[in-house]
Formats: C-alpha cells, structure tokens, sequence
C-alpha cells in the first residue's frame, strides 16, 4: 500500500490504484492516519517535486554531469559546461510539463454524492450534479481545486500556503476549517456557509472584492454583479443535506423552490411576482413526500400550488396575502 500511496503523491496512479487507495481510506481512522504520515515524509522530500520515474531520469543525468569550473580554459570546456545546463534545464521543463498535464475530474450524477479525499488529506464531500477538478501532479505547489456545483470541505490544516477553491470567477482561501460551498448557474450566484475557521473570499480581476468569513456565517455572492452579502445562520446546519437533511431557515421561496427542484427532481415555475418570490420559508427537507411537503407549505404561506405531473406551479393567494399583512 505504501508504493500505492506514493505513486498517488507522484501524480502515476493507475485507475485501479486509485480505487485501491479510496476504498483503504474509507475503511478506518488508522489507516488516514497512516496515508496523513507518509504524506508528510512526501512533502518533507526535497525532490518531492518530480514523480518517481522523472526523479530516476533526473539521477542519470546528474550522475553524466562534471563539476563546473568557472574558469573555463578553452571553448570546448564551456560549451560542454552549457551543453550539461542545456540537458538539465530541458529535463526540468518535460518533468513540469508531465506534471502539469496530471488532471484530476470527478463527476457525480442526479441522486449520486461522493466522498474523497485530496493528496494532502483534506476530505471533501460532493453533492449531485456537481464535479471537482484539480492538478495532482503540482497539487503541493498550488493547493487548489475548481468547483462546479456543490461540496462540503473538511480542509486539512496548510502547514505552507493556503487553500483555495475556485467557483468561476469567485475564489475561497482558507488555511484548516469546514465549510460549504454551492453554486447556482441559473441565478450566477454562489452561497458560502462557514461552520468553522476562517475563510477569505475574493474574486479574479477585482483587488478591492475581499470578504473575512467567521463561523455562523452564510456569504451569498452575486457573480454577475460582483457584490456579497452576508447573513448570520445556526453553523450546525452547515453541510447537512450530507445526512439527507435540508435546513430551510427564513429563507426565501425562489430558494427554497430551488431545494425542493434539486431533492425531488421536479420542476417549479414561481408566478413572476416579488411578493411571491420574497416570502420567507422555515421548514426542515428530510425524507417527506412531495405532496406532503407541498401542502404544508400551502398552509403555511399564503399561495396556491397547482402540480402536472413533474411541473408544478405557484401563485400568490392575494387575499390570504392581505389578511397576513393585516
């Protein structure tokens, strides 16, 4: 298993030894616990950069190189001396060309969600419909991963640099916490929920877009407009749909019908109203029916819902609207 986890740090894992490796890690805390030690006698190595097969291309040609005078006494001496730096530096280009190429997607689909672990043991949880990319060759040098959809991260603590995750043009820093981040590409917005550390967030092209999270925090960024807006949430919340439970707290219904669209795989069309849009919804997503959780909420707000099928739609009730402002 330690060659295995090696050549996962080395950037030549095969496709069965990365199943190999998942399936070692999800099995105990000790055997973690074991990849975490290797992974920092990993970093630790000075030629941690290169993989194992670039490392034994490397000693070859270093073994082939003559020290160096820097008194030359003829042209033949610099130019073998420069021939030999020539050699060197070209090894060094294809080594950071092989790594560079060493992309990392992972995919889940409608109804799936998945758990992995990064190369320097930070545990990420993906929901449906999302995906996670990231360099594995060059991931210790630039410790980052581009997101598509929603995750929960449970992030390793940086000894050297940070941690960042990309959502388009949004970036998330962090240095040792957990948080949750979802995507709506629809509205172009990206919710931000932090249970605990501290996180940053800026933005690519904008130097004066800078945020400071604390815990109990929800960031509710606008992409297309470049503006954040924070909010207080209960940070137990924070990642729950992991255990199959949605927290709906005072949030809106165009929110809330989002929820109820991803959960149940159904579509919703919301009367083109901001009364309707605006109404705030307290409600716990578990395992519930749909009928059953669409009548309760045409109790509890005033609307009428009307469902065909996989559409369903909402309208505002004008007159028990009144009665409630009243």
């Amino acid at each position: 298993m330690k060659k295995t986890i090696y050549n996962y740090f080395s950037g030549i894992s095969s496709d069965e030894e990365l199943k190999l490796l998942l399936e070692f890690l999800r099995t105990s805390e000790e055997n973690r616990s074991y990849f975490a030690e290797l992974k920092d006698e990993w970093e630790n190595d000075p030629n941690r950069n290169l993989s194992f097969a670039s490392l034994e291309s490397w000693k070859k040609i270093k073994s082939q190189l003559r020290p160096v005078k820097y008194r030359f006494r003829n042209f033949s001496v610099w130019a073998t001396s420069a021939a030999a730096l020539l050699v060197v530096i070209i090894g060094m280009l294809v080594v950071f060309n092989y790594m560079s190429r060493q992309q990392v997607v992972i995919r889940t689909a409608e109804g799936q969600q998945m758990q992995l672990y990064l190369p320097d043991s930070t545990h990420i949880y993906l929901n449906d419909n999302s995906s996670i990319s990231y360099n594995q060759g060059l991931y210790f040098l630039n410790k980052e991963v581009n997101l598509r959809g929603e995750a929960y991260f449970e992030v390793a603590h940086q000894k050297n640099g940070n941690f960042k995750v990309n959502v388009g043009d949004l970036n998330v820093i962090v240095l040792g916490t957990r948080f949750n981040v979802s995507e709506d590409l629809q509205s172009d917005y990206v919710e931000v929920i932090l249970k605990e550390g501290v996180v940053e967030l800026s933005m690519d092209g904008n130097d004066s877009f800078q945020s400071r999270m604390h815990p109990g925090q929800r960031a509710t960024v606008m992409l297309r407009d470049r503006q954040v807006s924070m909010s207080e949430v209960d940070a137990s919340i924070c990642g729950s749909w992991k255990e199959g439970v949605v927290y709906c707290r005072n949030m809106r219904l165009e929110v809330f019908c989002k929820e109820v669209e991803k959960r149940y795989g159904v579509s919703i069309n919301i009367e083109n109203d901001k009364r309707l849009r605006d109404l705030k919804v307290n409600y716990t997503i578990k395992k519930d029916p749909l009928d059953q959780l669409l009548h309760v909420i045409e109790i509890i707000l005033p609307v009428n819902i009307q469902v065909n099928d996989s559409n369903i739609n909402i309208t505002l009730n004008e007159r028990r609207y009144e009665l409630m402002r009243e």
